[in-house]
């Protein structure tokens, strides 16, 4: 229509933008998956399904003649793990020095009474009979 889409020989549709209600993507038979290009590399990238899980793999998922064919996972990198830092515990083995010590000053003084000020204590007072 006007030049915005067209069908090319092998019978691959182009189009500016497709707006639909549902999209089917693969078979039972031939399941596949949408290659998406990167931001960054500008290469293809194949988004399937696989158990359920979405998954991708570098590069188209068709084999150039639009045949499905199984997607390599993509290149994960594997965490380094340091293994020469080991945690460790020191208990320590020597029992404190007990050589010297210092006695406990005991008061032996007699105990005494507290005195509460005056001016704490309540007054004593009479009521008159009317």
């Amino acid at each position: 229509m006007f030049g915005k889409w067209s069908i090319d020989a092998d019978g691959n549709i182009i189009v500016k933008k497709i707006t639909t209600q549902e999209l089917e993507v693969g078979s039972q038979a031939t399941p596949s998956g949408i290659a998406i290009y990167d931001r960054a590399t500008k290469e293809p990238v194949c988004v399937y399904s696989e158990n359920g899980v979405l998954k991708s793999s570098v590069g188209a998922c068709g084999a150039g003649n639009g045949a499905a064919t199984t997607p390599q996972p993509a290149a994960v990198s594997q965490p380094i793990l340091d293994t020469s830092i080991v945690a460790t515990t020191t208990i320590p083995t020597s029992t404190p020095d007990t050589s010297s010590s210092t006695t406990p000053v005991i008061d032996t003084t007699t105990p005494t009474t507290p005195t509460i000020p005056d001016a704490i204590l309540p007054a004593a007072t009479t009521t008159p009979y009317l």
